[in-house]
């Protein structure tokens, strides 16, 4: 495949990782059997997503040469997506252990939607601008 092609996987796989990644963050203001609908979304769709974002991103990474050429943006851009990521895993436990425990997994979810949104928009800047 091209490199354009590997990007445009990229950017698809990045978005379908980025909505289940803050449908976690939004599900637990939402009470009953959504949140048993979305652990199935988070384990068929995204989940794979992830990891092919996250595969592909490296291959881009190491394609283009960004490690070697200097471009310090990718390092930022790294530790943002490994935050999204811990994110997502944390979201997804939290989520799955409410749902086995029939417990509310209320908390603060609303700041929460906000750092994923913010972490999410600082990806997509670094990426298109490459500031540094």
């Amino acid at each position: 495949m091209t490199l354009l092609s590997i990007k445009s996987l990229h950017i698809v796989l990045a978005i379908l990782w980025g909505a289940g990644v803050l449908a976690l963050l939004t599900a637990p203001q939402v009470p009953g059997k959504t949140s048993e609908q979305l652990l199935r979304w988070t384990a068929r769709v995204t989940t794979p997503a992830m990891l092919g974002a996250l595969a592909s991103g490296l291959w881009l990474t190491v394609a283009s040469g960004w490690f070697l050429s200097g471009m310090f943006w990718i390092f930022a851009k790294i530790l943002i997506v490994l935050a999204v990521l811990a994110t997502h895993g944390f979201q997804h436990g939290a989520l799955l252990r409410a749902s086995l425990s029939k417990t509310d997994p209320r908390s603060s979810t609303v700041r929460n939607l906000g750092i994923g949104a913010v972490a999410f928009a600082s990806i997509v800047v670094l990426a298109t601008m490459k500031p540094f």
